[in-house]
């Protein structure tokens, strides 16, 4: 596996937006410290996670999709995203 790792500062107590994916292989994002995170699609929430790491991509990435973290303003995260090996 190959990681590849962000920084994300939050400007807001509303979830951001931290990736976008469209028509990916099957991917896991990671976020230390632990926030609650979500994968979203146009109008619907298709995942929650309360435990820092979300998988996403894969069939489902047919329509564009958005992994949001959810902290306080000022805080920072480090995101590891986890791709495929040759990715």
């Amino acid at each position: 596996m190959t990681v590849i790792t962000a920084t994300h500062t939050f400007s807001s107590n509303n979830f951001e937006t931290i990736e976008t994916a469209f028509n990916i292989p099957r991917r896991r994002i990671c976020v230390f410290p632990t926030v609650p995170l979500r994968v979203r699609t146009a109008f619907f929430t298709t995942a929650n996670s309360n435990n820092g790491c979300i998988n996403y991509g894969g069939i489902a990435s047919i329509a564009v999709q958005r992994v949001q973290a959810k902290g306080f303003p000022g805080q920072t995260i480090q995101i590891e995203q986890s791709l495929p090996v040759g990715g």
